[in-house]
């Protein structure tokens, strides 16, 4: 991943991280199950970065 790749996903997830982290926390019911959640899916992120792709209108997502 390359300076331009790196200052992308940095900023996708300082964008989203809050969001993420409120999601995992309804979805598990504890902030320490969310905290994992979230870094798990954080890491599939980073090990899937060609697959992420930009949506105007509905944000980012990754594809598996």
């Amino acid at each position: 991943m390359g300076p331009p790749e790196r200052e992308t996903l940095d900023q996708l997830v300082a964008e989203h991280l809050p969001s993420m982290r409120r999601l995992a926390v309804r979805l598990t019911g504890r902030v320490e199950f969310a905290e994992e959640v979230v870094q798990e899916g954080l890491l599939r992120m980073v090990r899937s970065w060609s697959g992420v792709r930009r949506r105007s209108r509905h944000g980012p997502f990754v594809s598996f």
